[in-house]
């Protein structure tokens, strides 16, 4: 399987890769309250719609749950073995 990874430290995800996700799990699943970043940045009491976090998270992608993962358009977020035996199978 080839492989592609994004340091998002070094280069924020583009907008319309990040849209796939959004569109998919929703900022319940993919902002990640606990994270460093969304402390730092004061988000704990921020209540957006899914556009407004996918401009924050296009900003700031150090505030979504990692790993973000996609194969052809499976799609992933998190730790998620089953899904990726099942992508590796298939």
């Amino acid at each position: 399987m080839k492989v592609h990874f994004v340091d998002f430290k070094q280069r924020a995800p583009s907008p319309g890769e990040l849209r796939r996700f959004f569109d998919r799990f929703g900022e319940e699943r993919l902002i990640d309250r606990s994270a460093k970043r969304f402390g730092a940045l004061g988000l704990q009491s921020a209540y957006y719609g899914n556009e407004r976090w996918l401009e924050i998270a296009s900003e700031e992608p150090l505030i979504l749950r990692m790993p973000l993962v996609r194969s052809g358009n499976r799609l992933s977020v998190g730790h998620d073995d089953e899904a990726w035996k099942e992508w590796v199978a298939s």
